[in-house]
């Protein structure tokens, strides 16, 4: 009797409660313009909630997908490809940087047995020439083609070194068995030596495997091939290309010095 007895307050709060609720509920539902309020409040949560699922879903399916981006011409202007700059230079080939490493070793060594006699096989002789800067003389042991009474030298690799500094003296000196000869030099245009050059190679067998060690840039100058009695080179196509990469310049005796 007792517990019942103090049970009793709570039951009466309780259902106290729950009237005041049903009460609110159907002030509410009498309300219109609540219940309106109420409604367009959903709908607005409902359509932020819809647009920001779809932004994020279209990210990530562009950042799964790639898209292409847009260029923007104010601020990165479209780039030249190399081609078309005019500075753009081809890759030098990785047998024409071994080249020019051997020669810059080999031709001290070479410059010291011919100026003491010592005979190196070929045709070679010493040319030297004023440097295009420094105006020191530069001596370089060079194969010198000789070909219908005239003489020639070609260069090794590019057109670096005393291929510059020939270009700006237009002369030289030219030590042949310890005569030593002033001359004139001109380079000849890249369809002329294309000419001289299959003229004076014409004649021996073409090396497929000197060709496949070589690539299709790399090759010894025409008086060390002529020497070894060997060519690579065959199209006037191919010699015309080995023409501009590696110049040919024709050694003329000065007026007045003894040939």
């Amino acid at each position: 009797m007792g517990a019942a007895l103090e049970e009793e307050p709570c039951l009466g709060l309780s259902s106290r409660r729950v009237r005041e609720a049903n009460d609110d509920s159907r002030t509410q539902r009498d309300d219109p313009e609540r219940t309106r309020i109420t409604a367009w409040l959903l709908r607005d949560t409902v359509t932020v909630t819809r647009n920001r699922v779809r932004r994020r879903s279209t990210g990530l399916a562009k950042r799964l997908l790639g898209s292409p981006k847009r260029a923007d011409t104010h601020h990165s202007p479209r780039r030249k490809p190399m081609s078309e700059l005019p500075t753009a230079r081809a890759r030098p080939d990785p047998r024409e940087r071994f080249a020019r490493q051997f020669f810059r070793v080999a031709n001290p060594l070479v410059r010291r047995l011919m100026s003491a006699g010592v005979p190196t096989g070929s045709r070679n002789i010493l040319l030297t020439v004023r440097g295009r800067r420094s105006g020191t003389p530069r001596t370089t042991p060079l194969g010198m083609l000789e070909l219908d009474d005239r003489r020639f030298v070609q260069a090794s690799y590019s057109e670096d070194g005393w291929v510059r500094n020939l270009r700006a003296a237009g002369e030289a000196t030219v030590t042949d068995g310890g005569r030593r000869v002033a001359v004139q030099t001109i380079e000849l245009a890249p369809d002329k030596a294309a000419v001289i050059i299959r003229r004076a190679l014409e004649p021996y067998r073409r090396s497929r495997l000197l060709r496949a060690l070589l690539g299709p840039r790399a090759r010894p100058p025409v008086a060390v091939l002529r020497w070894c009695r060997i060519r690579i080179d065959d199209t006037p196509e191919e010699y015309l290309a080995e023409a501009r990469r590696h110049p040919l310049f024709e050694l003329r005796p000065m007026p007045g010095a003894a040939s």
